[in-house]
């Protein structure tokens, strides 16, 4: 069972933008992962993934998520209000999760 997961480009220009990817395949993808415990993100994924994780809070969903890494971590913007409303949603149904500077090379 994968406890870690990585979802990042790897060109130089980015294909998919904001939504393109619809919420329902991030969804589909993250179901793959049901022992996930870290999930490490690009900066230009993390806004549509995080979006997607609200509407999960308080299903048994990713239950061992525990970090969420996010490459170039803005101090504000899209993601940023996006994360701040998961968070407090995770809190209010039990759980904790810690959200980190993704800045070490990956594994």
């Amino acid at each position: 069972m994968t406890e870690d997961l990585y979802i990042e480009h790897g060109y130089s220009s980015l294909v998919w933008k904001d939504d393109a990817i619809e919420n329902n395949l991030w969804l589909e993808l993250l179901l793959s992962f049901p022992a996930l415990k870290n999930l490490y993100l690009s900066k230009d994924f993390a806004p549509g993934i995080v979006a997607v994780l609200q509407e999960i809070v308080g299903t048994e969903v990713l239950p061992n998520l525990q970090n969420i890494f996010v490459k170039g971590l803005e101090p504000s913007g899209r993601f940023q209000e996006n994360i701040r409303q998961f968070v407090a949603a995770l809190e209010l149904s039990g759980r904790s999760i810690t959200i980190s500077v993704w800045d070490r090379p990956r594994i």
